[in-house]
């Protein structure tokens, strides 16, 4: 940016960072213009669709990087803790890997567990846990996060 250029903000008004990338003026669908900011994605190659980038939103008391993959996206205030723990299961065999999502999803389950009648209202409760929307069931559309923890990611 030159002295002679404005500085950029999105469409109303909130100042861009030094690394937003963003199109504000480009329409996401007709009338719908996206006030976030997004830095450039880098991609990680290989086999494995795997990416991230800086990113910030409004509402947000600062920004975040978004870690994305072929089953979704989550963002991140803590990106240096995440790269280390990422670096440490470069080290250990894949069956780790599998062992470590299970425990997350058992701790998550802990955490966001409703009482057991709110599942038992769907008899077939599959809920997915979808970064931008929250806990949702896949078979009935409530909001109801699992009562047990998930093995397969909910999507059975």
């Amino acid at each position: 940016m030159t002295q002679s250029q404005p500085a950029r903000q999105n469409r109303k008004g909130h100042p861009c960072p030094p690394w937003c990338i963003t199109d504000h003026d480009e329409q996401l669908v007709p009338g719908h213009f996206t006030e976030s900011h997004g830095g450039e994605t880098v991609p990680v190659e290989g086999d494995v669709l795997l990416s991230a980038r800086a990113c910030m939103a409004p509402a947000w008391d600062g920004p975040r990087v978004q870690v994305s993959g072929r089953k979704g996206s989550f963002f991140t205030e803590h990106a240096d803790q995440l790269a280390g723990l990422i670096e440490q299961l470069a080290s250990a065999p894949p069956e780790r890997h599998l062992e470590l999502a299970a425990a997350i999803r058992q701790a998550a389950a802990q955490i966001t567990a409703p009482p057991p009648e709110e599942s038992a209202k769907c008899p077939d409760h599959r809920p997915v846990l979808d970064s931008g929307v929250g806990w949702y069931c896949a078979a009935c559309g409530s909001d109801a996060p699992p009562v047990a923890p998930i093995t397969d990611g909910g999507q059975s």
